[in-house]
């Protein structure tokens, strides 16, 4: 909506101007990254530019008069209007990214640990402006439950917490070892399921006594 605040104004564009092509470029990207293509019309917009007119509220049952106006009642359908023409904002498909990036970090660190910096850094930009992109930039979602998204995170937490044991295992157990050929591969297998089994195991232990914790914390609390 801020990209194509000029082209508002503006109907078809005239090409093959520069203040044309200018606005063709600006209406494309507004199309691609922020605003419904079924909510403007499609690529039709990038033509026509905004497809709704000026707004005017009016008295119930009485004709428009010279210089009358309702300010409050407009801005909300303008407001509304502008809420309707904006990409959905998807939780789920927020959720993802971030798991996305636990994944990659989780198996890829130790090839480029100096990576995590930077992916750091990305990360905790994107997190402060997530309000923003709710609030301004997306059009805002009907609230909803939020267990199902905290139990698949953990799940998927879990998950890719063991596969990574797996990985990492391997990594030192067969990339990283100068005696494979001399342990053959028999060898190999069994050394690296062993190791696994054993860290999976730790890793077991160490979630049950967490739990365990936790639940006795919030009994004291409860108590309290």
């Amino acid at each position: 909506r801020n990209l194509d605040a000029v082209s508002h104004a503006e109907g078809r564009p005239r090409l093959p101007s520069c203040r044309g092509f200018a606005l063709v470029v600006t209406r494309f990207c507004s199309l691609v990254l922020g605003l419904d293509g079924d909510s403007v019309g499609g690529f039709s917009y990038v033509v026509h530019g905004w497809p709704f007119g000026e707004v005017r509220a009016l008295p119930d049952g009485a004709l428009p008069l010279e210089g009358q106006t309702h300010d409050e009642e407009e801005l909300a359908v303008q407001e509304a209007i502008q809420q309707a023409t904006r990409k959905p904002f998807e939780p789920f498909d927020e959720l993802v990214e971030l798991k996305m990036n636990f994944l990659f970090v989780c198996f890829f660190a130790t090839l480029m640990p100096i990576g995590l910096v930077p992916t750091l850094a990305a990360r905790l930009i994107e997190i402060r402006s997530k309000a923003t992109k709710l609030f301004f930039v997306r059009r805002r979602c009907w609230p909803g439950e939020m267990r199902l998204l905290h139990d698949t995170q953990d799940f998927f937490a879990v998950i890719v917490l063991y596969a990574a044991m797996v990985w990492h295992t391997g990594l030192a157990i067969v990339s990283y070892n100068s005696r494979i050929a001399a342990w053959g591969f028999s060898a190999t297998a069994s050394v690296w399921m062993l190791s696994c089994l054993v860290l999976a195991g730790i890793v077991r232990a160490w979630g049950m006594s967490v739990r365990r914790c936790r639940k006795r914390l919030l009994r004291r609390f409860r108590h309290r």
